[in-house]
């Protein structure tokens, strides 16, 4: 069913977290809810462009937690994207 996929995806979107450390590289925060993954060098717009949001953590897991990829909360993934930095 749909209810059981979605509480499927929240799991593995859960178990990517865990792997990747579980908080935002920068600034520590530790909600799942504030936090995103990252493409540490910038370089995600292929896998972005065929891979839906919603379903990038069954990729992740699905390709051994690729190491290009880091925790970022909201805040400083707007902040990497819009400046190029986090401060």
């Amino acid at each position: 069913s749909s209810r059981r996929r979605s509480i499927r995806n929240v799991e593995i979107r859960l178990e990517c977290i865990e792997h990747y450390g579980g908080k935002c590289v920068f600034c520590g925060d530790s909600n799942p809810k504030h936090l995103t993954f990252d493409h540490i060098n910038d370089d995600g717009a292929e896998e972005r462009k065929n891979i839906p949001a919603s379903r990038f953590p069954r990729y992740l897991k699905r390709m051994g937690y690729p190491d290009h990829i880091q925790l970022l909360c909201w805040n400083h993934n707007l902040e990497k994207h819009f400046y190029g930095t986090m401060s």
